[in-house]
Parts: C-alpha cells; structure tokens; sequence
C-alpha cells in the first residue's frame, strides 16, 4: 500500500510526501475519517465520524461514549481494529480532555498505534499488543 499522509506534507524537494507504510497510512485515514462530516464526501455518504458534532457537549461519560462508538466505527471502514479510547487531561486546561486512540492495523497485531488528538500531526507506535 502507498498513499500520501494526512494532513498533506511536502518533503525537502516540494513534493507531497508519499509513504508505503501502512501503519501510518491508516493513522492518517484513522484521523481523517474522525475528524469528517458523515456525508461531506461525494460518493461516500457513509464516510465520516461527525465527531465535531460532540465539540460543545458537556464532557461527561455519554460524550465519551459517543466518540468510542465514532471510533469504533472506523473498522467498518478501515483495515483497523480500535482497541480503546482514552480520554485524558489537557495540559493548562481544566474544561477539555482530549481524546487518545489505540488502534492495531489488521494482520499486525504486534504493534499498537495511537493518535492524540491534542496534537493530531503526531502519531506513536505503543508497545507490543
């Protein structure tokens, strides 16, 4: 698999950056697909976790429930498996907690992935599964 990696980066010779790894490919279709409108893609209606539909909801344990679900989701679209959904602390902030994802590419189990949406141009690789 080869793709460019989500957001859109340029290298050193101005080209759009290509990767063939596909942990990282699916860490990109992962956060694009969360962070979409369902329906906003012509010809993907299904496409799109809505997740900022939650932004001004109260941070409370059905909100958190709602975006496990969204992310969930994403394995009926992506050759993932979401294995949980933490929510933790932001730095300098009492009122917002930001969402981590672990999540495994199928048929890699070794390795775990995760996005944290505090930052959501990096992404780690965790330990062993």
């Amino acid at each position: 698999m080869r793709g460019a990696t989500y957001p859109l980066q340029t290298g050193a010779d101005g080209l759009i950056e290509i990767s063939d790894d596909t942990s990282v490919l699916m860490q990109s279709a992962l956060k694009q697909y969360l962070l979409s409108t369902r329906g906003a893609r012509v010809m993907r209606p299904t496409w799109g976790a809505s997740t900022s539909d939650l932004l001004f909801d109260p941070l409370d344990d059905v909100t958190m429930q709602l975006f496990r679900v969204a992310a969930k989701e994403a394995e009926l679209h992506l050759a993932i498996i979401v294995d949980d959904v933490e929510f933790i602390d932001t730095p300098g902030r009492v009122d917002k907690l930001t969402p981590i994802v672990y999540f495994h590419v199928v048929g890699d189990e070794a390795t775990d992935q995760q996005i944290d949406f505090a930052n959501p141009t990096t992404a780690e690789s965790g330990g062993t599964a």
